[in-house]
């Protein structure tokens, strides 16, 4: 790795709804061109030698907010891209695979359930390149917990 390039890049994508709009295309088509620009974005992250790439898939609040259609949609392509072309990437090229967020606790994403058990399993002991994909995941909702457990850690009753 170079030494001016950064050990760990986020991208959160944004727009592939309005990118839809403006071509006059259906929704799902603007996240299957994002789809695209994130497998071509992880493997130039990873090719640079850059040992981390976070992707901001979807936050707790789209999860919630977007219609059942475009949830449907979006469940069908990663389950898509977990069965396929992204596990055998992740697996030739030894990239630990992770999936952070509250995505577990939404009944609409037990289909992606095992696929993305049995994948984090398989590159679990791999520790040169970590991808992981925040799905249904709230920044500010993880800072406040982890404040909160700081706080609840050092409470001494008096």
């Amino acid at each position: 790795m170079q030494e001016n390039l950064p050990k760990h890049v986020t991208a959160t994508p944004d727009g592939s709804r309005r990118w839809s709009k403006l071509h006059g295309l259906p929704t799902l088509i603007g996240h299957v061109e994002g789809r695209e620009r994130f497998h071509e974005i992880s493997k130039i992250v990873f090719e640079l030698g850059i040992p981390y790439f976070t992707f901001w898939a979807m936050s707790e609040d789209n999860l919630n907010k977007r219609d059942t259609v475009e949830i449907d949609g979006l469940i069908a392509l990663m389950q898509e891209s977990l069965l396929s072309r992204m596990a055998d990437d992740l697996l030739k090229n030894q990239i630990r695979f992770r999936v952070l967020g509250r995505w577990r606790t939404i009944g609409r994403y037990e289909r992606l359930t095992p696929l993305i058990d049995d994948l984090e399993n398989k590159t679990r002991l791999f520790d040169k390149r970590n991808l992981t994909i925040l799905l249904g995941y709230d920044g500010t909702k993880e800072a406040t917990e982890a404040v909160q457990k700081v706080i609840m850690s050092n409470w001494q009753p008096s």
